[in-house]
């Protein structure tokens, strides 16, 4: 799981889930708890997923 700080990297390039592993960790927790609640699934990777190939120039 990423964290990112929005106020200062609103474009989200800089994960800082390292530096602060309580937060990230309480977040987790609450995620999972919630996924219990309504019953949602985890989201699977399609087996069948293939990158496109870049155009032509």
């Amino acid at each position: 799981m990423a964290l990112y700080d929005l106020r200062d990297d609103p474009g989200e390039e800089h994960d800082v889930a390292g530096r602060h592993p309580e937060k990230a960790g309480e977040l987790r927790r609450r995620l999972q708890a919630w996924r219990e609640s309504v019953d949602a699934a985890m989201p699977e990777a399609n087996p069948r997923f293939r990158e496109p190939k870049p155009p032509r120039s």
